[in-house]
C-alpha cells in the first residue's frame, strides 16, 4: 500500500471509529489532493469557535464561501448551506448565524431535526476561474456498482447536472469507464473524441485550450487506481469507496480545482470460490451423462432423455435414476445415486426445487458427477425459495474451498438445459417438434455460443432461425454456480467458437466486471465478436445513492457504455439482437477492408430512403469507381437503363431490370475495390425477375438457373466481400426468403434494418 492509501484509510478507520461511513467535506480534499485535484484555500471552523485573523488571513481573495459541515447535509446547496460573503469576520460570523437558523427551520420541516448535527463550517477561498458556458463546471463521481465494482464517470458538472445530461446523448454526457488500473494511454484513446477533450483541451471558436487532456487523464487515472484499491474487488482492501464525486470541478490558471465533494464507504466485500475454467468441460463435452426426473409417462425428465439420446449421445453411456426399472428408452437404471458404478461427467437435476440441496449435497460428498445441470424451476424466484437457493451456494463453495475434493460445476438452476453440438447431446426440455418446422430444414453449423439467461428467449430466437445450428446453447437461469462470465472466459481458449450471443437481466456481485476481464481475453483473438442483449433494464440495481454520479450515470447507461468501450456489440431491442446473430453467423470469413457501403434496389423509395440513412447514422456510402461506372453504364445503358436513371450509389435499376441485368450489376460493384460490402435489394413484386418458387401460379421459378436468386447464391459463397439481401415483401415471399437463408444468406426484412446491420458488422470486421 502506498504512503497516500494508507493515509485515506486512516480517515476511513477515524470517521468509522466516530460512526460516520461518510467523510466530511474537509476530509474529502485530502483525497482530492491524493488525486491530483487542486482544492480551495480553506480552514475549517467548529461550530461554537471564533474565527482568528490568522486564519483568514491564509485565504487570498477579499471574497470566500461558507459552507456547512453536517454529517445530514450531502448536498448543501439544497439547504441554503452555501453562501458567499465579504472577507471580514463580522460578516461572516453573521452569516453563520443566519445560515444555521435557516438550515435548522428546514431540519424540522424535513422532520429531523432533533438528529441534526452542525459539526461546523469551511471557510475556503472563492475561486476565480474561466467561464466557458457548457464545460466551465465538470464532475468527477465513482459509483459502486453491485455488478461492474467502482464506475467511473467524467462529464459536465454544477447544480444542474442531472438537467444538462437528460438533454444530452450517452456519448454527449461525458466519459463512463471501470475504474482499474488503467494505463494513461487507455484512457487518452478512450477519451480521444470526447465532447470533454474537444471543448476544454483543444482550441474551440478562436479560443485557445484552456487545460492539457495530459493532466485530464492524469486525474482519471488516479481515481480509477483509487477507488480500483479501495474496491469489494480487493480482497486485500479493508474498506471499499461507495461513492466520491467531485462536483463541480472548475479550471482556474490550466488546473482544475475542485469546489465541493462528498465520499461515502463501507467495508464491503465479494468473496467468493470461482469454479475451475476447465471443468466446464466435463459438462459440455461429457463422456458419460446421469439423469434423475424420469417418468414413466412423459414428463420433464423423459423429454430430456429423448433429446439426449435424439442428439446422438449413446445410451449406454446414460444412466437413469428409476427405482423399480432396469431400463427405459435403452438406457440402464438405477435404484439410488448411490447405485451408480461411476463419477459421471453430467448428471442432469430435474426433480421438484425443495429435493434439490439434499441431492446435491449427495452428489458432492459421494463425489459422483464433476458437472451438474439443474433444471428444477422456482429456486430463488418463489417467493420461500431463497433459503434453497442459498444452501445450495453455500455447499457447493464450502467444498470448493477444500483441496483434493471433486466439487462439481454446476448450471442453472431454473434453466431450459443446453445443448452440445459437439458434446452430441441435448438435455433441454423442449421436444424438437414444437421449436422446428417439420420436415427440419438443413442446419448450418455455425461457431456460436448461444449463452442465455432465459431458456425461453433462447429457443425463441432458435426457432426463428431454423436453418442456423450453433455449436453451443447454454440456459444459465439463475446463475446459482456458473455465470456468464465463466462460459465467455471458458471459451476465450477455445478455437471452434467465433461468436458469442449473450442474452442478460443481470450480474452476481462484481461479476460484470470479471464479464469484462473474460471479454477482453475473448476479443483478443482475430475474426471474434461478443453480441449482447440486456433485458430488465429498469429494474437493473436499484439501490440507493446520495451523489449526482449515481442519477446521471444510470445503470443500464453503465451496462451500455462499459459494454462499447471493450467493443462489445449492444442490440438495441430483440429484433436486432437476433438479426445481429443471424447476420454474424452467416457472414464468417467475409471481410471488408473499411465500411463503404453500396445498396443495389429497383425501388426508388429504398433508394432515398437509404440514402437518408447514410445521412442520419454516420452510415459511409462508397463511391464507384471509373472502370465500376462505365461498366454499369455499358449494362444499363443494354437495358435501356440509364434513360431513367443516372449511376449512383444507392442504386436505382428500375423495375425494368431482369434477372441477368440485375445480376450483371451486382458482380459488377463486387469487384469494385472502392466497396467494402453489399445490401442487395430486389423489390420482388416486379415481374421481370424470378421471385416466386416453381409452384407459383405465373409459372416463374427462382429456382432455375441464370435467376438473380441462384447467382446471388453463387456470388455470395464464390467472393469474400460481405453480402446481405433484403426482401421486403409479404408472406407470398417467404419461400424465397426461405431458400436464400437455406443456402446461407443473410436475409433482411426492412432495408434499413440490412444496411444498419452491414455498417455494424464493416466496422467490427475492421477492428479484428
Amino acid at each position: 500500500m502506498t504512503d497516500h492509501y494508507q493515509k485515506i484509510k486512516n480517515i476511513f478507520q477515524k470517521a468509522r471509529s466516530e460512526g460516520r461511513d461518510f467523510l466530511l467535506e474537509p476530509e474529502v480534499y485530502q483525497i482530492f489532493e491524493v488525486i491530483g485535484l487542486k482544492i480551495p484555500a480553506h480552514f475549517f471552523l467548529p461550530r461554537g469557535t471564533t474565527i482568528s485573523d490568522s486564519s483568514l488571513a491564509q485565504l487570498p481573495t477579499d471574497k470566500v464561501v461558507v459552507k456547512v459541515v453536517s454529517p445530514q447535509i450531502l448536498h448543501k446547496s439544497d439547504w441554503g448551506g452555501v453562501k458567499i460573503t465579504t472577507k471580514d469576520k463580522d460578516h461572516i460570523g453573521h452569516l453563520l448565524t443566519v445560515m444555521e437558523k435557516e438550515i435548522r427551520a428546514k431540519a424540522k420541516t424535513a422532520g429531523f431535526l432533533d438528529s441534526l448535527e452542525i459539526k461546523g463550517f469551511l471557510i475556503c477561498e472563492l475561486v476565480p476561474y474561466e467561464n466557458i458556458g457548457l464545460g466551465t463546471e465538470l464532475i468527477y463521481g465513482v459509483k459502486l456498482t453491485r455488478e461492474f465494482g467502482p464506475v467511473l464517470h467524467l462529464g459536465w458538472g454544477g447544480k444542474e447536472v442531472e438537467f444538462i445530461h437528460r438533454l444530452l446523448t450517452p456519448e454527449g454526457t461525458g466519459l463512463t469507464v471501470l475504474a482499474e488500473d488503467k494505463s494513461s494511454l487507455d484512457l487518452e484513446k478512450t477519451l480521444e473524441k470526447n465532447p470533454i477533450i474537444e471543448k476544454l483541451c483543444r482550441p474551440f471558436r478562436g479560443q485557445s485550450p484552456i487545460i492539457k487532456a495530459s493532466y485530464l487523464v492524469k486525474t482519471l487515472r488516479n481515481l480509477s487506481s483509487l477507488c480500483s484499491y479501495f474496491s469489494p474487488l480487493n480482497a486485500g482492501a479493508e474498506f471499499s469507496i461507495e461513492e466520491i464525486e467531485a462536483n463541480p470541478v472548475v479550471i482556474s490558471n490550466h488546473k482544475q480545482v475542485a469546489l465541493d465533494g462528498l465520499c461515502r464507504f463501507s467495508s464491503r466485500q465479494w468473496p467468493r470460490v470461482h469454479p475451475p475454467p476447465e471443468a466446464i468441460d466435463f459438462l459440455l463435452h461429457p463422456r458419460s451423462i446421469g439423469i434423475i426426473g424420469v417418468s414413466k409417462e412423459m414428463n420433464i425428465g423423459r423429454i430430456i432423455l429423448q433429446n439426449i439420446i435424439n442428439a446422438g449421445f449413446p445410451a449406454e453411456k446414460i444412466m437413469v435414476i428409476k427405482p423399480g426399472m432396469k431400463t427405459i428408452d435403452g438406457c440402464r437404471c438405477y435404484p439410488h445415486l448411490a447405485n451408480l458404478p461411476q463419477s459421471l461427467d453430467l448428471f442432469i437435476v430435474a426433480i421438484p426445487a425443495e429435493k434439490t440441496p439434499p441431492l446435491i449435497e449427495e452428489i458432492t460428498l459421494q463425489q459422483k458427477a464433476k458437472s451438474v445441470i439443474l433444471i428444477s424451476g422456482g429456486i430463488g424466484e418463489k417467493k420461500g425459495t431463497e433459503k434453497i437457493e442459498q444452501n445450495i451456494k453455500t455447499l457447493i463453495e464450502k467444498h470448493r474451498q477444500e483441496k483434493g475434493k471433486l466439487t462439481p460445476i454446476l448450471n442453472g438452476g431454473n434453466c431450459l438445459g443446453v445443448f452440445s453440438s459437439p458434446g452430441h447431446f441435448d438435455t433441454t426440455f423442449v421436444p424438437a417438434v414444437k421449436i422446428y418446422p417439420s420436415p427440419r430444414p438443413k442446419k448450418r453449423l455455425v461457431p456460436l455460443a448461444f449463452i442465455s439467461q432465459s431458456g425461453a428467449l433462447m429457443i425463441s430466437i432458435l426457432s426463428n432461425l431454423p436453418f442456423l445450428q450453433p455449436a453451443y446453447g447454454i440456459s444459465i437461469g439463475n446463475q446459482i454456480d456458473l455465470t456468464a462470465s465463466e462460459y465467455l472466459n471458458y471459451f476465450a481458449d477455445r478455437d471452434n467458437i467465433l461468436i458469442l450471443a449473450i442474452y442478460l437481466e443481470g450480474f452476481r456481485e462484481g461479476d460484470g466486471w470479471r464479464f469484462i476481464q473474460a471479454a477482453r481475453r475473448f476479443l483478443q483473438h482475430p475474426n471474434r465478436v461478443i453480441i449482447v442483449y440486456k433485458g430488465g433494464r429498469s429494474a437493473f440495481g436499484q439501490e440507493a445513492t446520495s451523489s449526482h454520479t449515481a442519477s446521471i450515470a444510470g445503470d443500464y447507461h453503465i451496462f451500455e457504455q462499459v459494454m462499447k468501450q471493450e467493443g462489445i456489440i449492444v442490440a438495441k431491442n430483440l429484433r436486432q439482437f437476433q438479426q445481429l446473430i443471424m447476420g454474424f453467423s452467416l457472414l464468417v470469413g467475409k471481410r471488408g477492408e473499411g465500411t463503404r457501403l453500396a445498396l443495389i434496389t429497383n425501388a426508388g423509395f429504398e433508394s432515398v430512403a437509404t440514402a437518408d440513412l447514410f445521412q442520419e447514422e454516420d452510415v459511409t456510402l462508397s463511391s464507384f469507381s471509373s472502370p465500376t461506372k462505365a461498366k454499369l453504364n455499358e449494362i444499363l445503358a443494354k437495358a435501356e437503363i440509364t434513360q431513367l436513371q443516372d449511376i449512383r450509389n444507392p442504386l436505382d435499376l428500375t423495375p425494368l431490370a431482369d434477372d441477368y441485368v440485375f445480376t450483371q450489376v451486382v458482380e459488377t460493384v463486387l469487384k469494385d475495390d472502392e466497396v467494402d460490402g453489399i445490401v442487395v435489394s430486389p423489390v420482388p413484386m416486379t415481374t421481370a425477375l424470378n421471385t416466386l418458387p416453381p409452384s407459383s401460379p405465373i409459372k416463374e421459378n427462382f429456382t432455375k438457373p441464370g435467376t438473380l436468386v441462384k447467382e446471388l447464391i453463387r456470388l455470395f459463397h464464390h467472393d469474400s466481400k460481405p453480402l446481405v439481401v433484403n426482401i421486403d415483401a409479404g408472406e407470398v415471399y417467404q419461400p424465397l426468403v426461405d431458400f436464400l437463408q437455406q443456402q446461407g444468406l443473410p436475409v433482411f426484412r426492412k432495408v434499413d434494418e440490412a444496411t444498419r446491420f452491414l455498417q455494424c458488422y464493416l466496422k467490427v470486421n475492421i477492428k479484428i
